[in-house]
């Protein structure tokens, strides 16, 4: 007798949604650490933009033009920046999500791992059982078989 387990289609169901739901969160790992990259480029050019103006301004000087323009893209940086906050706050929280959809899967595909094993060893202690039971039949009959000759 062949052990078939009868949840086996569901537990595949099962691990094929976890593989998803991995696929899907190294996804959103890579989306945060681009965003997360991308500010920190950002983060790193307007500090270097700042102490050049603050060399400049201390070495030279700058014309009151030069600062309006510095003051300028300064402040389409800060926007940016402000921008690309937002955007790595809602991969984190992307990110969050599916790592939680990740661990609902896991949970998931390890109790019908647990259930299937459990069904494993009733199987093979129906099996052992009835084995030790057609064992028995069998010597009986032999047992008989002798007596009546």
């Amino acid at each position: 007798m062949n052990y078939i387990f009868r949840y086996e289609s569901l537990l595949s169901i099962k691990e094929k949604e976890k593989d998803q739901a991995r696929n899907d969160y190294q996804a959103s790992i890579t989306q945060f650490e681009q965003a997360a990259n991308q500010l920190y480029e950002l983060l790193k050019k307007k500090e270097e933009l700042e102490a050049n103006q603050e060399y400049a301004l201390s070495t030279s000087g700058l014309s009151v033009l030069e600062i309006k323009q510095l003051q300028q893209y300064r402040k389409n940086l800060e926007e940016t920046i402000s921008m690309v906050q937002k955007k790595v706050s809602q991969a984190r929280q992307t990110m969050q999500i599916k790592q939680f959809e990740l661990q609902k899967s896991d949970v998931e595909v390890k109790k019908y791992s647990k259930l299937k094993e459990r069904d494993q060893i009733q199987f093979q202690l129906l099996t052992k059982k009835e084995e030790a039971k057609g064992m028995d039949e069998a010597a009986i009959r032999q047992f008989t078989n002798l007596k009546f000759r």
